[in-house]
């Protein structure tokens, strides 16, 4: 058996290992909530069929929620009725939204929708602060 320890190094990961032996393999212990995450903060049901097919190792599932996406799913209020647009850019549908504490790995916290109403072509821009948002626009 191989033991090693990782760590991030120049925006890789990389695993400090000692060899004795000839043969290679590495073995790292993974919780279900440590997959969620990695992936995205994905559906539970799909990573039990990611599991089911393979592309994951089988873990025990402890936990049935994270705060992460219980933060993410506020409801909001509908809007009554949805304008349609009939040339283009006549209007633009925007939003700015965080990245909930996961800032990307150039320290981006923030995204910025612009939608189209009539070509429904859509741009996102990330930004740094929302103060940026006016330069994008």
């Amino acid at each position: 058996m191989l033991v090693g320890k990782g760590y991030l190094c120049e925006n890789m990961f990389k695993l400090n290992v000692i060899n004795n032996n000839k043969s290679i393999f590495a073995y790292i212990v993974d919780s279900f909530d440590l997959w969620h995450i990695r992936l995205g903060h994905v559906n539970f049901r799909k990573i039990e069929d990611m599991m089911n097919s393979s592309l994951i190792p089988k873990i025990n599932r402890i936990s049935n929620e994270c705060t992460k996406c219980m933060l993410t799913k506020i409801t909001k209020l509908r809007f009554k009725s949805v304008e349609r647009s009939s040339k283009i850019l006549d209007l633009i549908h925007s939003d700015v939204c965080d990245l909930h504490g996961w800032p990307t790995i150039c320290g981006k916290r923030y995204f910025v929708t612009f939608i189209d109403g009539y070509t429904i072509y859509y741009c996102v821009y990330l930004v740094h602060s929302k103060d940026e948002v006016l330069k994008k626009i």
